[in-house]
């Protein structure tokens, strides 16, 4: 009987301890906040006519639990179904917009943008979400 309580002491010590560092690791791998978008709006016509560039831009909340580490901007051209990445970078994570220049966009195509951002403390970054579409007239 000793025994018995001897073993469940250690087993509940052990789950005392271990279940602050599982329930962190969990947290970290779900709990980024995925980035909220403000422009190109999704779904919308963007008249780049003698214009240079595209401003992206997102807001600066919610931030991870852990701080924000940086942003990952991601641009893809192709339908619903057929995405290919055409850039991506990482970003400073103050940096809430970027401009990409005109020139990379085609007439009539439809193209798609995301955000990412990484927890400073847990480098986990947010899952990628939603990616809003938009399509480029040029006239």
């Amino acid at each position: 009987m000793k025994k018995i309580c001897f073993l469940a002491s250690i087993i509940l010590a052990a789950i005392v301890i271990m279940a602050p560092i599982f329930a962190n690791a969990m947290r970290s791998s779900t709990q980024t906040p995925d980035v909220k978008y403000i422009s190109p709006r999704n779904d919308h016509e963007v008249n780049l006519t003698g214009k240079d560039s595209l401003t992206f831009e997102w807001h600066s909340l919610p931030k991870p639990g852990g701080g924000r580490e940086a942003y990952r901007f991601e641009l893809f051209k192709g339908s619903e179904d057929n995405y290919n990445r055409i850039y991506s970078v990482e970003l400073k994570r103050d940096v809430r917009t970027i401009d990409i220049p005109a020139d990379m966009f085609e007439d009539g195509a439809m193209y798609s943008w995301l955000v990412k951002q990484r927890d400073a403390r847990t480098s986990a970054w947010s899952r990628a979400g939603d990616r809003w579409r938009f399509t480029v007239i040029k006239k």
